[in-house]
């Protein structure tokens, strides 16, 4: 299934800046219901402005994946032919293709994940696999000879992606190649690999091809740099189309949100809990004013956390959701919830969660599990965003004048307040992060843009 735009044809090797052509490699690719399927959205949309004409690659996958409802047209996509994991998985059971965070706590399962994750496992049958890697090569090899591409963008994950983009970078060694980092690899976080060292060696004979790595944090890039010392850091961005919704109303009670995944071993928000059910003992805040708005498919993982402080009435779980509906819920909130975490060897877990909770302009309350996060903290001070905190017992009384604040607020004036800086958002719209990028490659001039203005 493929839909394309009649484009002459160009010897790739006589291409100009006026003429840049791109082919995105991207697994995950809109309207995928998938958390780094928004980022790829993103780019894809403000790279129509730096190139002639944007290409993208992606799996047949999208047949058996959930997609966002009502997704915006994209033009010159081509479906690659897929054998993974994720297809097997849905041949057992139908339109289940991924392991649930129960499944994952499994020591079977988990040593699966790991094993699936790791070289050379993760090219054969991971995301992807083997025959969309060559499929992908083959097709991939026809556009640069047919439409002169002249750059390239893959991002991980799925590690076929970059095989992909590797085997294209080996045979035309013109194109840019950008190498984008959603995650990393080998992480030292979720200890995610087999062999970690023989990992680190196949991701440096690989990414030394890349022109350019890029990635969704400081910290990220700098670990980034062991394989190539070409890094860059694209946030994961703001969006500015559909910031707001106009009269939609708070939700009666004072409520706290949280959409998304969840990784069990990773996220806790232990030290939000304890200061509720403190509060709540202590009378200064009264529970049936109170309720924690979850949507995301971790509902079990969210009940077993509540049930262990005794608050299970707070609890209103409202499943998974099209991500509009998720928006919505953002918006309508009084206190967006962000869990994250960190360690000694990694920190800057920069989800895209965070720069979603901006858009509102809500507080936000970000529980890094882990160590001290200086680039988070920075980000937070930077935006006025709300509070960062540590399941540390010190953090304690912290969190609780946070929540008891923000409740006798919304019992006055029947909202919160915001702190948010807005101005200093700009740089982190999505157009401002891209251009920065583009600068980077060398393509200082939005190209589309002045074409159709000249059009008009």
């Amino acid at each position: 299934m493929v839909q394309k735009l009649k484009i002459p044809n160009k010897d790739p090797e006589k291409t100009t800046s006026t003429s840049s052509k791109l082919l995105m490699i991207n697994y995950y690719f809109p309207p995928v219901k998938a958390v780094g399927a928004v980022r790829i959205a993103n780019i894809y949309k403000n790279a129509r402005d730096y190139f002639e004409q944007v290409h993208v690659l992606t799996t047949s996958n999208q047949a058996i994946f959930q997609q966002e409802e009502a997704p915006p047209p994209y033009e010159a996509v081509d479906y690659v032919p897929t054998l993974d994991f994720r297809r097997i998985l849905s041949f057992f059971q139908k339109n289940v293709t991924y392991f649930s965070s129960s499944n994952k706590k499994h020591p079977i399962k988990k040593l699966i994940i790991r094993i699936i994750d790791s070289f050379p496992l993760n090219l054969l049958i991971g995301d992807g696999g083997l025959l969309y890697i060559l499929a992908g090569y083959r097709k991939a090899r026809k556009l640069v000879k047919e439409q002169g591409i002249t750059h390239i963008f893959s991002s991980f994950r799925p590690y076929s992606d970059h095989a992909i983009a590797f085997l294209l970078k080996r045979r035309f060694p013109h194109l840019y190649w950008i190498a984008d980092f959603r995650d990393v690899q080998v992480d030292p976080n979720r200890k995610n690999v087999l062999f970690p060292r023989f990992q680190h060696w196949c991701n440096r004979q690989i990414l030394k091809k890349a022109n350019l790595l890029s990635s969704v944090s400081k910290s990220y890039t700098k670990y980034l740099r062991q394989y190539n010392d070409q890094v860059f850091c694209l946030h994961n961005g703001i969006e500015t189309d559909n910031i707001s919704f106009p009269g939609l109303p708070a939700y009666p009670k004072f409520t706290l949100a949280y959409t998304g995944t969840v990784y069990p071993e990773l996220q806790n928000p232990e030290i939000l809990l304890q200061a509720l059910q403190g509060l709540i003992s202590q009378g200064r805040i009264l529970p049936e004013e109170v309720q924690l708005v979850l949507a995301g498919r971790d509902g079990e993982v969210w009940q077993n956390w509540v049930d262990q402080y005794q608050l299970s009435d707070l609890l209103y779980n409202l499943g998974p959701l099209p991500r509009p509906e998720a928006l919505k819920i953002q918006h309508r909130s009084h206190i967006n919830l962000l869990l994250s975490w960190s360690s000694k060897e990694l920190q800057g877990v920069l989800t895209g969660k965070l720069y979603e909770y901006l858009q509102p302009g809500h507080p936000i309350l970000a529980i890094v599990n882990g160590v001290q996060d200086p680039e988070f903290e920075d980000l937070f001070d930077q935006f006025q965003a709300g509070l960062i905190t540590y399941n540390r017992p010190a953090e304690l009384e912290k969190v609780k004048a946070f929540l008891l604040n923000a409740y006798l607020q919304w019992k006055k004036d029947g909202q919160v307040h915001s702190t948010l800086k807005r101005q200093k958002m700009e740089a982190f719209y999505w157009p401002s992060l891209m251009a920065q990028l583009m600068n980077r490659t060398g393509l200082t001039t939005p190209q589309a843009t002045a074409r159709r203005q000249l059009q008009t």
